[in-house]
């Protein structure tokens, strides 16, 4: 064939890819699909189970690459994989589609296929089967000839590692060392050799794996950072240098524009909700992943559970994480406790100072009381005992002593709410519910507890006041019947509603208010929730365990949400829908206040550490983010820049508490999503290293603004350098 028509077919091959692809290329963006991932969710509609390597192979691009295409597609809820072992033994990663990926799949395939046939309309039926049996076998030549090459390079490095192999034998049998071998061998060749050569004997199959950091239950480490057991891929290990170049973000396990669950940091079960000063706290169950002798991930036994977790806001999507209480055992505040479950919280004016008071389970045998003068503490035990026990008149034949709710009335006066569990034949009238009046000090009891008469109760108790009336709330249990349906409308594990003119009732069953979270999130558990306002605006927190479901663990951790309630002018709330982002942002983030590093809405990696003596000894109070490594970040949703103008350009900067690593460290400041090219970077010195339970020596590092932000934005702010980094705040100067 002349030159001419060589370069005329090379030419029309270009000229016809590139037509196919702009033709399809805007249906794919109208789906919100960026480049890429067509490929990829075709591929995976005929071959689930895909593993990544193998994938980034047909696709023809790199393992990095593939990587990278994939963690956006996870975030995006198209695919989801899963860690096992490959025929070697060693661990793969493989891919599956979501339902979701799997309708934009079809999708993708009926719009390809209807560029199809614009593109052989003009053809007839003999012209197009001729016109696909020319391409297949352009195709066929091609690969061969790749093949072909592709076998003489691999002859050529398996040449270079014998001659190097015979080069070190023959050095170390003259001279009994490897120093005079003048051959070198670069390993980042032998990794970059093995990754490929899937024919060798010794070729290892994807071993990558998320950045993932191991920590003992209960250290405050971040659940997107904790060691899975089986790892949630999102990077690939290999080593050559391309890869290094590319910064591998840390897992959040939660999509950027979620708001629940409401932190990605840890787990947090059993929530309750108190509004103080213009803020919300939410306290909860400090569920962290238990582990067996050899490192894997149990299920949650609650058994190892002893304290508390607190966080706040003022604009119901961005929290700030003020630590744990340490409650029970030996360190905690209350050391005669085993476990610390199903908070409930609440502050009252006393001697014209403000108190607070922590009510918690001691696993199923009592409730205990703790009080501080700040909502985070430090908590004191003022008892040194629990509050209510099986010797608490009328108490001792309820099976389970737990689950406290407390409501301090318009009056000042305090109740209390308590009680769980089904005796034997008693699915129907549990009859182990309870309420009493607290005294004064909010320590003692003022009366004896009373019976609540509530159907098919499991636990969970929770109490609310609206226009005058009272409203309990809790979780039916698993045994609802048919009888229980037809009279009531519930089912096993629902949150159902009961109404009283009295704080200690008797109380009518009034509705369901609240389905089980595996109904919406797939993974069914036991229910927990609190009713609360917040601000004049109502709402519920419930946990869910979509953060474990993320992570493919399913071992029973929970983590906290919250959503928007509507309650009618009678009470009624109705069936609540539970949602991953429907809550609204009250208020915007001031750009220009200084922020801890602990607050926002993701933080994927690191550890929430007390910034000082008093916040380590009782586990709460001021905390900063430590252990911060490459690829970690922060995310902040609904930040206000509008103050910002080009009149103030010369003189605007952001600026950092942090404390550097060995290394120093790099922190990029990214608008709306991580990968964003950086409006602010960041760059620290090099720091000490700290030891033996030293606070780091914090120092205010600057960066000037690049570009000028605008508007409202999610703010990201990235490690893009160092390890072991730690950060305490930041603000816009």
């Amino acid at each position: 064939m002349p030159d001419n028509q060589h370069y005329d077919l090379f030419k029309e091959l270009i000229y016809l890819y590139s037509a196919h692809r702009k033709y399809n290329f805007h249906r794919f963006s109208e789906l919100g699909l960026t480049t890429g991932q067509p490929k990829v969710l075709s591929i995976l509609y005929d071959n689930e189970g895909f593993v990544q390597k193998d994938l980034a192979a047909r696709c023809m691009v790199e393992p990095a690459t593939m990587t990278s295409l994939l963690a956006r597609m996870e975030r995006d809820g198209l695919i989801f994989r899963k860690a096992h072992n490959g025929q070697n033994g060693k661990r793969v990663q493989s891919v599956f589609l979501t339902e979701k990926g799997r309708q934009m799949a079809k999708t993708v395939r009926e719009i390809t296929g209807d560029s199809d046939m614009v593109a052989l309309s003009e053809l007839s039926d003999e012209e197009q089967e001729q016109f696909l049996t020319y391409m297949h076998k352009i195709r066929v030549s091609l690969e061969k000839k790749l093949e072909t090459e592709e076998t003489e390079r691999r002859k050529r490095i398996w040449q270079q590692v014998a001659g190097t192999i015979v080069s070190l034998l023959m050095c170390f049998i003259l001279t009994g060392t490897l120093c005079g071998c003048t051959k070198k061998w670069d390993s980042k060749d032998t990794a970059a050799y093995m990754a490929e050569d899937t024919d060798s004997p010794d070729a290892d199959e994807d071993d990558s794996s998320g950045k993932v950091k191991q920590d003992d239950p209960g250290s405050g480490t971040s659940a997107a950072s904790r060691d899975t057991g089986d790892k949630m891929p999102l990077e690939d290990d290999k080593e050559d240098d391309k890869e290094e170049e590319i910064m591998k973000l840390t897992p959040s396990y939660k999509k950027y524009d979620w708001s629940n669950p409401i932190f990605s940091q840890h787990f947090g079960a059993d929530p309750y909700a108190m509004e103080y000063d213009g803020r919300l706290y939410i306290y909860m169950t400090a569920d962290a992943f238990e582990k067996s002798a050899d490192g894997k991930i149990k299920e949650n036994s609650y058994g190892q559970i002893r304290s508390i977790y607190v966080v706040s806001t003022d604009d119901m999507i961005n929290f700030t994480d003020h630590g744990e209480i340490k409650v029970a055992g030996g360190s905690g505040a209350a050391k005669w406790a085993h476990n610390s479950w199903a908070p409930a919280a609440c502050w009252k004016e006393i001697d014209g100072e403000p108190k607070f008071f922590l009510y918690f389970a001691d696993n199923g045998g009592g409730i205990g009381v703790l009080t501080a003068d700040s909502p985070v503490g430090p908590f004191t035990d003022p008892l040194g005992e629990a509050l209510i026990s099986r010797k608490t008149p009328n108490c001792a034949n309820v099976t389970w002593l737990f689950d406290p709710a407390v409501l301090v009335d318009d009056d000042g006066t305090g109740y209390l709410y308590f009680g769980g569990g089904v005796p034997e034949g008693k699915v129907q009238e549990p009859g182990t519910g309870r309420a009493v009046k607290l005294g004064k000090d909010m320590i003692s009891l003022d009366g004896e507890p009373v019976v609540l008469d509530v159907p098919y109760l499991f636990e969970d108790s929770g109490i609310h006041k609206y226009k005058g009336r009272y409203y309990y709330t809790y979780c039916t249990n698993w045994s609802v019947d048919e009888a229980g349906t037809a009279k009531y409308g519930i089912h096993s594990g629902e949150i159902a509603m009961m109404e009283s003119k009295s704080p200690l009732g008797p109380f009518e069953f009034k509705e369901v208010i609240l389905k089980n979270p595996g109904t919406t999130f797939g993974l069914y558990g036991n229910n927990h929730h609190c009713v609360f306002s917040f601000l004049g605006e109502w709402y519920i927190t419930y946990h869910a365990r979509t953060l474990e479901k993320a992570m493919l663990i399913e071992k029973g951790y929970r983590s906290t949400h919250i959503d928007k309630v509507t309650i009618d002018s009678n009470g009624s709330i109705g069936n609540i829908k539970m949602t991953h982002k429907s809550r609204p942002q009250l208020k915007y983030v001031n750009p220009f206040e200084t922020h801890p590093a602990v607050f926002g809405t993701i933080i994927a990696g690191g550890e929430i550490r007390p910034v000082d003596e008093s916040a380590k000894k009782c586990g709460s109070g001021d905390m900063y983010l430590g252990a911060v490594d490459k690829g970690d970040f922060i995310e902040i949703q609904g930040v206000d820049f509008t103050g910002y103008n080009e009149e103030d350009a010369a003189g605007r900067a952001f600026s950092i508490e942090a404390a550097p690593g060995v290394e120093g460290a790099h922190f990029a400041f990214c608008l709306d999503d991580p990968e964003n090219e950086p409006f602010c970077v960041i760059e620290t010195d090099k720091g000490a290293e700290v030891k033996g339970g030293a606070f780091p020596e914090f120092k205010v590092y600057t960066g000037d603004i690049l570009t000028e932000p605008e508007g409202v934005h999610d703010l990201f702010i990235v490690c893009t350098k160092g390890q072991e980094n730690s950060l305490k705040g930041w603000t816009m100067q």
